[in-house]
């Protein structure tokens, strides 16, 4: 079980339909699936691997729902950050989750880049968009170019599919680890 299968079985049941709409634009469940399916070769090109945790650190967009479908697609976890959090907190999420990436979007891109410095695992920062960041690499053509990822990974029920990170009011959040039969049921 696969919490990308939603999406998958959806298709399959309803056929194409309108999805969400965002900024004047609708995308299609079938659109969505196949721009998340070409995310999903990149990161795997970029050596995610199943199990791997990704915190994808971006305000609410499109990118961020294909991101959680690439993302289950390969079988690795996916951290959703808030991107109101400080450079501090992001290190300690970035650190906490044993993240070796980060996906964000390019207006704050400078922010995560200074987090993942804090952070001992973290090799790249990507974003989905052109930043005046150094040291962050865009890969927004290359998921235009990608071939889509066919399958869905398998994944046992108890599989973690989601790492959420809860307020820290009474010292660091604290990850909530949620399955793919959580999600699915």
């Amino acid at each position: 079980m696969n919490a990308a299968e939603f999406t998958r079985d959806s298709i399959q049941k309803y056929g194409e339909i309108v999805a969400y709409q965002y900024q004047g634009r609708e995308w299609t469940n079938v659109e969505h699936d196949a721009y998340a399916s070409r995310l999903a070769t990149v990161l795997l090109e970029k050596g995610v691997q199943q199990g791997d945790r990704v915190p994808v650190i971006m305000p609410n967009c499109p990118e961020v729902l294909a991101c959680f479908q690439a993302i289950w697609k390969i079988g690795a976890v996916i951290v959703p950050t808030t991107p109101q959090l400080s450079p501090r907190e992001v290190a300690y999420v970035l650190d906490h989750s044993d993240a070796k990436l980060a996906i964000t979007s390019p207006e704050i891109a400078g922010k995560i880049l200074e987090a993942a410095k804090e952070a001992s695992r973290v090799e790249a920062i990507y974003t989905i968009g052109e930043s005046d960041a150094d040291q962050v690499e865009n890969i927004a053509s290359d998921i235009d170019a990608a071939e889509p990822f066919k399958t869905i990974a398998d994944t046992a029920d108890d599989d973690m599919a989601f790492l959420l990170y809860t307020s820290g009011t009474t010292g660091h959040p604290k990850g909530v680890m949620l399955s793919h039969k959580n999600i699915m049921t």
